[in-house]
């Protein structure tokens, strides 16, 4: 009933909201009407259309009423026509909702100026006029948005007729703003003087985030975008306002950004290929900001394109290795999350010293690159960063598996060097339980299958501790497995899987004939991880591996080595089969089942021990 009531709420809500902007745009519509009969008819025109019942007829009218909108605003005198397409546009094809300064600053850059002259700002109320209804300004947030989501759809579905230009518009008008001779000091060296920037430019912060996406969305090269790209003070700018809406860290200290690192991160192929030949222009692997090129800002970035203009140049170090550590991956709100992936290539987020183009894209999975750099005999597929993980030891973190094929198949990886820190390939794959890649790097019959992490656990050792038991299964059908191989703890596979409580992969362990059964391991050694342990041993009871009455090299028997370590559960067990011997442990330690059981307070036990 709650559900059904929601629902009835929703919908007699929206009912609501039509019915309110329908007469909205009723009462614009009537402005133009000179006489007492204009009017008349065009109240029962929209009586007539408002007779059709359902959502779908309703949104129809909305659309006629939006197209009478549009009507009117062509209208208008060219000038005022001219801005009301623009706001429109502007508003439309933002990336995110802007604030009424913001738009007023962008309305009044001027093309043949250097600098926003404050008289050419538009008033608010001739920006909301001028646009027929279709407009409002949220006085909280001082917002300036469309008046419904209708409107938005409407916008979005007719953009082509009505504003093909905006996001040609709106790269021009942002490059031209980040142009302005106020920029051209390049980075601030505090805090409070980049504060003191955006207080007065409104529009920089989202000019400096966006411009690049509406010039990718043109596919332009148009002069003020170039201009902009040439002015290497005005590029840094950017690249500073960029930080403050990534909440990254300033540092003045750093080297600067250039117009090819800009264009690399966004994608601008035509704007990147006119910089190359321009005279004077920076060479093609000009280092930037934590030591990186254009072709890895490109990589990160997973700008194809630019990164096949770039090797086409022939100038480029396919090998290049960043400096420098970036900041740590940003977390972001849905607003910054559309523009991430231009974050991480411009600002290096979640770089790390030593990333070369192929392990910047094979980190982000953008394959088309890699297969493009891996056509290049050059390039060194094996070398590390400051983290001592490869192109391959990313690729298998990350589960990427037909990159991982990818790098098998240029016959160049080692594949048993260590690729992620000491960890060799097979033991990464192991324990995140990656099959398919184990698959692979076994059936390349070059695998080490015994190789030692840094704890000297094998491949085998992990799959059991994790619980895989495909790999675990898959190792064991080959040759050399060691199934007894111990880490630095001393245990073994069969150890660590009963530890886990993975009988499966115990009684894998076991068939094979060759697994050592370590009572005092098996038993409870260890500290308690889980209660499955009592499971496995009455397992190895009722297979005939563990002998009630042996003794351990210390004189112990599976009862004592239970109740010292405090397995009560498995001490019943063992009380409960009446297979062991009276006395238990060795000189003066030894003690009979009823003084173990007495030792655990549990009298039923007792009892049934005398």
């Amino acid at each position: 009933m709650a559900f059904l009531a929601d629902s009835f709420l929703v919908g007699f809500h929206l009912l609501i909201s039509l019915r309110f902007l329908l007469a909205i745009l009723l009462f614009q519509s009537l402005r133009d009407k000179a006489t007492p009969k204009a009017v008349k008819r065009a109240l029962e025109q929209l009586r007539r259309q408002n007779t059709a019942v359902g959502e779908n007829q309703k949104l129809q009218v909305l659309n006629r009423a939006y197209d009478e909108a549009m009507e009117r605003i062509e209208g208008q005198m060219p000038g005022l026509r001219d801005l009301a397409k623009r706001v429109l546009s502007w508003i439309t094809c933002a990336r995110v909702p802007l604030k009424v300064v913001e738009l007023q600053h962008a309305l009044a850059v001027e093309f043949d100026e250097d600098e926003l002259d404050e008289e050419n700002l538009h008033d608010p109320g001739v920006i909301i006029s001028v646009c027929a209804g279709l407009v409002t300004v949220d006085d909280e947030s001082r917002i300036i948005r469309l008046v419904h989501y209708t409107t938005q759809e409407y916008f979005e579905d007719t953009q082509v007729r009505w504003f093909p230009d905006a996001h040609l518009d709106m790269a021009k008008t942002c490059a031209k703003y980040l142009s302005y001779k106020t920029f051209a000091g390049g980075r601030c060296e505090t805090d409070s003087e980049f504060d003191d920037r955006l207080r007065r430019n409104s529009l920089y912060k989202y000019a400096a985030a966006y411009w690049g996406q509406h010039a990718r969305d043109a596919d332009t090269d148009c002069d003020e975008v170039m201009a902009f790209l040439q002015l290497d003070a005005q590029v840094d700018a950017s690249v500073d306002g960029w930080k403050h809406f990534a909440y990254t860290a300033r540092d003045a200290t750093e080297r600067p950004m250039r117009g090819l690192h800009l264009a690399a991160s966004f994608g601008l192929e035509r704007a990147l290929q006119r910089c190359l030949t321009l005279p004077g222009s920076s060479a093609p692997d000009i280092i930037g900001s934590w030591g990186r090129t254009p072709l890895i800002c490109a990589a990160m970035g997973g700008q194809e394109g630019v990164v096949k203009l770039l090797l086409a140049t022939g100038a480029v170090d396919v090998n290049a290795q960043a400096t420098g550590s970036g900041p740590a991956p940003l977390r972001l709100d849905a607003e910054q999350d559309r523009i991430y992936v231009v974050f991480q290539a411009l600002l290096g987020i979640d770089t790390v010293s030593g990333h070369t183009p192929l392990i910047s894209a094979v980190k982000r999975g953008h394959e088309g690159i890699v297969r493009m750099l891996l056509a290049i005999d050059q390039v060194d597929v094996n070398v590390g960063d400051a983290r001592r993980t490869t192109a391959l030891g990313y690729a298998i973190e990350r589960g990427l598996e037909r990159i991982v094929r990818m790098l098998l198949d240029t016959g160049k990886i080692d594949i048993n060097a260590c690729c992620c820190a000491k960890h060799a390939p097979l033991s990464v794959a192991a324990e995140n339980g990656q099959e398919g890649i184990v698959r692979m790097l076994l059936d390349t019959e070059k695998v080490d299958v015994n190789p030692k992490n840094v704890t000297g656990a094998t491949p085998l050792c992990v799959a059991a501790e994790k619980g895989h038991e495909g790999i675990v299964r898959m190792l064991l059908h080959t040759r050399n497995v060691d199934i007894n191989a111990r880490c630095h703890f001393g245990l073994t596979p069969l150890l660590l899987a009963a530890d886990g409580g993975h009988e499966r992969i115990v009684r894998m362990l076991l068939a094979t004939g060759k697994a050592d059964v370590e009572l005092e391991h098996i038993l409870g050694v260890r500290p308690p991880v889980s209660d499955t342990r009592e499971e496995v041993v009455r397992m190895l009871l009722d297979m005939g591996k563990i002998d009630p009455n042996a003794r351990t090299d210390r004189g112990f028997t599976p009862l004592s080595v239970a109740v010292e370590s405090g397995r009560l559960g498995v001490a019943r067990m063992l009380l409960g089969s009446g297979q062991f011997e009276v006395y238990t442990g060795v000189g003066k330690r030894s003690q009979s089942p009823r003084i173990y059981t007495l030792k655990l307070g549990d009298r039923a036990a007792a009892a049934r021990s005398l």
